[in-house]
């Protein structure tokens, strides 16, 4: 589930700048890219500058019709390796290991891709990353942001482990999922990689092997790492955000877990009235129950995925009265059944 999208700008500016940059060597001009778009490049050139999401939306959507490579976002994203992102690329590339780099990534991503969130979770033999929208956004817009992620991920990734993509124990190699169809062509890097790519599936997720997160960083350096963070934080603390009140509540409902608190709980651990903070919500465009079907959808979808429960026992672990309500509460946000996920069916 997403919230409503906001109206402010809070997009760093300086990726599409990039972007520009990138096509204006393929030979589209930076006036004719930016035509209709509302963004002048006075804007875009500012390190400290912002775009909304519906000039973000118009951009991407321009760039793709006047292109048509579709390789362009996986094109891009391999050019932002760890010292693009400014701070939190310095804050990975000093990292102790590979996990503590991701982990990183995970805490300050909202100065990196505030269109999405980084869920990152380590299993037995294997680390996943999943990207999921925090708003509402095109499907064409969504898949560019995404493609362009992971390029930029594989880049990084590629840095810290030099180069080499030790084999999974069991799956034998990296792995991705997208849940859209095969692209006509894949740039060679990708090959080169050696992911194993599976499509239509139910979600944007990068698996590597577990051996790989152990990896020490090359320029690991803990007081460089310590500035950096400190830098981090002050970057996310003066950063335009459109949720703060919903994400503080999603924070505090996630860091609970199952049973979940209720309103009047997260108010007074807020430090505000039950009152006040729901009239922020809906200043916000969203509800406490919509916060709470967020957390509790994206915990069934994880443990959907992993298949080592029951549907019903999942829907009472949430707290659903019973396996019908938690099928209709995951189907209206989802727009699937919890049974259809599992085997693999598209959400909306």
């Amino acid at each position: 589930m997403t919230l409503a999208r906001p109206q402010i700008a809070f997009v760093p500016a300086r990726y599409y700048d990039a972007l520009v940059a990138f096509l204006a060597e393929r030979g589209i001009e930076r006036t004719t890219l930016l035509a209709r778009t509302g963004i002048d490049l006075e804007r875009l050139r500012d390190e400290d500058g912002f775009l909304s999401i519906d000039e973000v939306e118009r951009l991407v959507l321009r760039a793709a019709r006047l292109t048509r490579d579709e390789s362009l976002a996986l094109e891009l994203g391999r050019r932002f390796h760890l010292p693009s992102h400014g701070a939190v690329g310095t804050a990975g590339l000093t990292a102790p290991d590979v996990d503590a780099a991701i982990r990183i990534a995970q805490r300050y991503f909202r100065l990196v891709a505030p269109l999405f969130v980084l869920d990152y979770t380590i299993e037995a033999h294997v680390a996943r990353i999943t990207l999921r929208p925090a708003w509402a956004i095109h499907a064409r817009a969504e898949r560019f942001h995404v493609e362009t992620i992971l390029g930029s991920l594989f880049a990084q990734g590629m840095f810290l482990i030099g180069g080499h993509v030790p084999a999974l124990e069991h799956a034998g190699r990296v792995e991705v999922d997208l849940p859209y169809a095969r692209p006509g062509e894949l740039p060679r890097w990708v090959a080169a990689v050696r992911p194993k790519i599976f499509y239509r599936r139910p979600s944007h997720e990068l698996r590597v092997p577990r051996s790989v997160i152990d990896v020490r960083s090359p320029l690991a350096d803990a007081r460089a790492h310590a500035r950096a963070c400190r830098a981090c934080d002050e970057l996310l603390a003066a950063l335009p955000v459109p949720d703060r009140i919903a994400t503080a509540v999603r924070h505090h409902l996630e860091h609970a877990g199952p049973p979940f608190p209720d309103l009047e709980s997260v108010s007074r651990a807020l430090g505000a009235s039950s009152r006040t903070l729901r009239r922020r919500l809906v200043d916000e465009g969203t509800s406490f129950r919509d916060v709470l079907d967020d957390v509790r959808i994206g915990l069934a979808r994880k443990w959907l995925a992993q298949g080592d429960r029951s549907i019903t026992t999942i829907g009472i672990d949430l707290g659903y009265s019973d396996a019908a309500n938690f099928t209709r509460a995951f189907r209206r946000v989802c727009g699937v059944s919890p049974t259809a996920f599992q085997r693999g069916a598209q959400p909306r």
